[in-house]
């Protein structure tokens, strides 16, 4: 079933991120160093996630007082919520509404993360050119040659479109131009349009993303669970969004659906649109979860549809799903068997740098939801 796996294709990434700044810690009982890329070494603000683990709560209030200099903006969890340092918070001004105190910052979500981003500078070109050879070293030492990109902005493309014509680009990356922070959706289908001529083999204007979930860790993916809470927007303002992305750009889209209840509202919507007219290609991202609905629905109408899983995510996520798997509707994790069936295409992904790219940790995610399935298949 998995012999049509390619994998050199990391199918979902956030390939900038993986350069800003693939943070790793070194925890010690009277010291915490920041073992960052020189390119890195001289920033004030420390944007990232933590490459090889995430930094426990108790740890924070250690790294912030042994990094006086440093403002920190970094995923916790699995990069659906942050922590944002006191000094961050003061110097922009910014106001939560709903966050976790800690002694040295807070604990925000990521609707509130994405709006303290807009108030920090984007990366110069330099920058962003030393993030992208960074992050391209850190693919092709996990053999991986062809990534997807999904969360685009157009100084993105720019800094991938010179490395390519200086000879340096050894990827293909494909670019999916999201409403992701603080670019709105309106700038990420402007970005499609104007740059989707220019697509060359190794750079590619592929696609618009969209978010309608969250995720487990955070406690904001759109579950059947009695306590689960809302998605980002209404299914009325999904499926206006992907009405407006179709419309306009004729572009494939993927969607961003971590959630059983999630993952069924984006299908039911597409099923619907597309019973009047053939749509782009619809990409649904992460999708362990799928409904007794979702099935019945991909095996009544055969969908224009491709999935994108994130086995490696299955080591963290299984903690949140022993605990509530059986709060949910009926439901089947990760249904290979069923999808290859059914002609569905489907691709594994790391989500890097929210979690390494490793092939390891993909093969022990998979060996887990193995063991995971036979106790909860419909």
């Amino acid at each position: 079933m998995h012999a049509n796996i390619d994998l050199a294709y990391d199918s979902h990434v956030h390939f900038f991120g993986v350069g800003i700044p693939a943070v790793q810690w070194r925890i010690a009982e009277a010291e915490v160093k920041l073992n960052l890329p020189k390119h890195l070494e001289q920033k004030k603000i420390i944007k990232g996630f933590g490459w090889s683990n995430k930094l426990p709560l108790s740890e924070f209030t250690k790294l912030t007082q042994s990094h006086p200099d440093k403002e920190f903006c970094l995923s916790y969890f699995d990069g659906h919520s942050s922590f944002i340092s006191n000094n961050l918070i003061e110097r922009l001004g910014f106001k939560s509404q709903n966050h976790k105190i800690l002694k040295t910052g807070i604990i925000i979500g990521e609707v509130e993360r994405d709006q303290l981003i807009k108030n920090i500078p984007h990366d110069n070109a330099q920058e962003l050119r030393e993030m992208a050879l960074f992050a391209q070293k850190i693919f092709i030492n996990n053999e991986i040659n062809w990534v997807r990109h999904l969360t685009a902005r157009e100084d993105h493309w720019t800094c991938l479109k010179s490395l390519e014509s200086e000879g340096l680009l050894k990827l293909k990356i494909e670019l999916f131009f999201s409403e992701f922070m603080g670019q709105s959706l309106d700038e990420a289908m402007i970005s499609f349009n104007k740059l989707k001529p220019q697509t060359s083999d190794l750079v590619s204007a592929s696609g618009i993303k969209l978010f309608y979930d969250g995720a487990f860790g955070s406690k904001t993916a759109y579950t059947s669970h009695k306590n689960s809470v809302l998605p980002r927007c209404s299914k009325k303002e999904l499926e206006d969004k992907m009405k407006v992305v179709f419309e306009r750009t004729k572009a494939p889209l993927a969607v961003h659906t971590i959630g059983d209840r999630a993952l069924e509202d984006v299908i039911d919507l597409y099923t619907k649109m597309s019973k009047s007219k053939d749509l782009p290609t619809l990409h649904l991202e992460h999708a362990p979860l799928f409904s007794k609905k979702t099935i019945e629905l991909l095996k009544v109408r055969k969908l224009n549809c491709i999935f994108h899983f994130q086995p490696s995510h299955w080591i963290n996520d299984q903690l949140w799903y022993a605990e509530n798997k059986s709060e949910l509707q009926e439901h089947e994790i990760y249904p290979f068997k069923f999808l290859f069936k059914h002609g569905y295409p489907f691709h594994f992904g790391s989500d890097a740098p929210v979690v390494d790219c490793s092939k390891d940790n993909m093969i022990r995610g998979l060996e887990l939801i193995e063991a995971d399935r036979s106790a909860s298949s419909i």
